[in-house]
């Protein structure tokens, strides 16, 4: 707890206002004062003076300022070092992730986690983008697999098989060929899809598919939906070689070159997560609470 006093503290002194600080920190700014009182109570004297010009540190607190980081720091590296001792060995966790869930978003989280808390490792293996793949990624989570970097929100079905934490929401888009005519819109209204072929889940597959068939339909917007269980290469490859449309994040295209992702004006999206075991192992645990620290989260 003392440690999320420092956090606080630190963060109001680098922009001078609580306000700031907390929509940084995604708490009230309430909260973040709270915390302020009491550290200020904790050690016995005043670290801000209050102005009409916002919060300015006094001599004190600029003294103190100068230490806290290296505080925040050591305390992480002791309780670092305290738990290697105890698990007598380095976490290491094993993630899976397959060629078209590719995103640098994961890896900015992975080196986020073992920044905050270094006895952690990552063992990272792929698994094909086939159904078949993926199913079998899912139904290893309770051996030999920790997590699954995957982008969430196609298959509805998959919710029973694992949990599922949301980290960040990705458009759902438009792919084609980058030779079709429609390539040349920097973004797509739902009218321009009248009449089109278009790749998607297979029907009940996908809450958010089906809401968005839903939608075009109330708005009289006719579309030939082409149902597909599988989203891996041979789809792409389909797509790439017709003038079919592919329902998609954009994430899941980048493997090919003949394809173009085109953002679409509707509020539908999937979501970059990480999916684990119902029954979730000390390692995960320990993952999922540092997610929850750094405030990774949709």
């Amino acid at each position: 707890m003392f440690n999320d006093y420092l956090k606080a503290f630190i963060r109001v002194a680098e922009v001078g206002s609580i306000t700031a600080a907390s929509k940084s920190m995604y708490i009230s700014p309430t909260g973040v004062m709270k915390q302020l009182n009491q550290l200020e109570k904790d050690l016995g004297f005043t670290l801000f003076i209050r102005s009409h010009k916002g919060l300015e540190l006094t001599e004190a607190g600029r003294s103190f300022y100068d230490d806290a980081k290296f505080l925040i720091r050591s305390a992480n590296e002791s309780i670092n070092n305290a738990r290697q001792i105890q698990d007598h060995q380095r976490y290491t966790l094993r993630i899976a992730t397959s060629i078209m869930n590719q995103d640098d978003f994961f890896n900015q989280v992975l080196q986020a986690v073992q920044k905050e808390d270094p006895s952690f490792n990552f063992s990272i293996v792929t698994f094909d983008d086939q159904h078949s793949g993926y199913v079998s990624a899912l139904s290893n989570l309770d051996s030999g697999l920790d997590l699954i970097a995957n982008i969430n929100g196609l298959a509805s079905w998959s919710d029973k098989l694992a949990a599922t934490v949301y980290l960040k929401e990705t458009p759902l888009c438009i792919a084609m060929n980058r030779n079709n005519k429609l390539a040349n819109h920097v973004k797509l209204e739902p009218s321009d899809l009248g009449g089109q072929n278009i790749y998607a889940p297979w029907p009940g597959d996908s809450r958010v598919c089906s809401a968005l068939q839903s939608d075009l339909a109330k708005q009289k917007i006719n579309i030939n939906w082409i149902p597909t269980k599988s989203y891996d290469l041979s789809l792409l490859n389909q797509c790439a070689n017709t003038k079919n449309l592919l329902l998609t994040p954009k994430q899941w295209v980048i493997p090919h070159p003949l394809l173009k992702p085109i953002p679409v004006n509707w509020p539908y999206h999937l979501d970059l997560s990480f999916s684990y075991s119902h029954s979730v192992n000390p390692r995960v645990k320990r993952f999922l609470e540092i997610l929850k620290e750094l405030n990774i989260k949709a």
